[in-house]
């Protein structure tokens, strides 16, 4: 497969997406692109692009979804790599998202198209429906915590939204996804059913309601009776 061609018809296919962009360019808003030469790099946040010639190969174009698309009246057919699901390191990608049991209550959240295969944009989208505030006012009321999916984010994420956050992880000895770690204050002194919680999946976003779609936050009382359970077992100290 010739790259170049491959930027071509990305070329194309965004043009033909997006009316605008294509305005753009007809209009010559857009600077030029510029080959880099041989051996060069370029650094740009935490990306580090590089030029060398015969790299690719079709296990990696394969990986990255430029492969096995049927081209259409509009378009060469390659699909990109912010529009491939990554498989998670290590987990079985035949595995339901949830475990059976939540299934009548819980789901993987649903967003719109323009987020819908990218884990950090969805957990930032979830984020703001929580905070009911943008994602700016959020980062500055996180102090400079950065949003990680560490320790200490989750725990100062728990306590900024008023929930505990429940992280899953998968066991490779029933092929599963199970409950893994309690972040947050714990249950309400009284009323513990009113506790609130949120709960990331393997990719860190939260799941939502099934009766109540774009509600992450969830009341004990509304949780599962395995997740009750659990929470019954791991309780914070």
């Amino acid at each position: 497969m010739d790259p170049a061609r491959v930027l071509a018809a990305r070329l194309v296919d965004e043009l033909l997406r997006s009316f605008a962009a294509a305005e753009e360019v007809m209009h010559q808003k857009v600077p030029f692109l510029r080959p880099l030469p041989a051996d060069a790099l370029v650094k740009g946040g935490d990306s580090l692009l590089f030029a060398a010639e015969g790299r690719g190969s079709s296990a990696l174009y394969e990986r990255l979804g430029y492969s096995g698309r049927k081209p259409t009246k509009y378009t060469r057919g390659y699909s990109y790599p912010e529009e491939v699901d990554l498989e998670v390191e290590g987990v079985d990608p035949h595995m339901p998202l949830i475990p059976e049991p939540w299934a009548s209550r819980l789901r993987p959240a649903v967003f719109g198209a323009d987020i819908e295969r990218d884990p950090r944009a969805k957990f930032e989208a979830a984020l703001v429906a929580m905070y009911k505030k943008p994602i700016g006012d959020l980062m500055s009321a996180l102090g400079g915590v950065a949003l990680d999916g560490s320790p200490d984010s989750l725990e100062t994420l728990a306590e900024l939204l008023n929930v505990n956050i429940l992280t899953m992880a998968y066991n490779p000895e029933t092929h599963s996804a199970e409950l893994d770690k309690w972040y947050g204050a714990g249950r309400l002194a009284t009323g513990s059913e009113d506790t609130k919680y949120v709960i990331l999946d393997l990719k860190g976003v939260p799941l939502e309601r099934i009766k109540k779609p774009g509600y992450y936050k969830i009341a004990e009382r509304r949780l599962p009776a395995p997740i009750r359970k659990w929470l019954d077992d791991h309780e914070p100290e």
